[in-house]
């Protein structure tokens, strides 16, 4: 598929530089090896992950209510910003590699001793 577009917004008939982009369907082998790319040295799961305060109570809430049942949490009254079932469970996943959950779970064993 070609696309025509003049610099000036004049019909490509005209005697304007144009310019002439070219996009090509996939084929089965990628256009760029994964050599090529610029990764980070280290893996992404050891990246350190910061979950703002509001959300830590809150996710914590839904956890300590609700274990894994993603589908109950998006029903919770408390789900003011209507979460679906798949976005909470990636904010769990990040809230649970995160070092506020360290935290949380610490105060919990405290609170427990006493």
């Amino acid at each position: 598929m070609e696309i025509n577009v003049s610099q000036d917004g004049s019909s490509a008939s005209e005697p304007a530089m144009e310019v002439r982009m070219v996009v090509e369907k996939a084929s089965g082998s990628p256009a760029v090896s994964a050599d090529e790319w610029d990764l980070p040295a280290e893996p992404l799961s050891t990246c350190k992950r910061h979950v703002v305060l509001g959300a830590v109570n809150f996710l914590s809430y839904l956890v300590g209510r609700y274990g894994s049942n993603y589908r109950a949490m998006s029903r919770d009254k408390k789900n003011v910003w209507q979460y679906t079932p798949v976005q909470l469970k990636r904010k769990i996943e990040d809230f649970l590699l995160s070092s506020q959950y360290q935290q949380v779970l610490d105060l919990c064993r405290e609170a427990a001793r006493t």
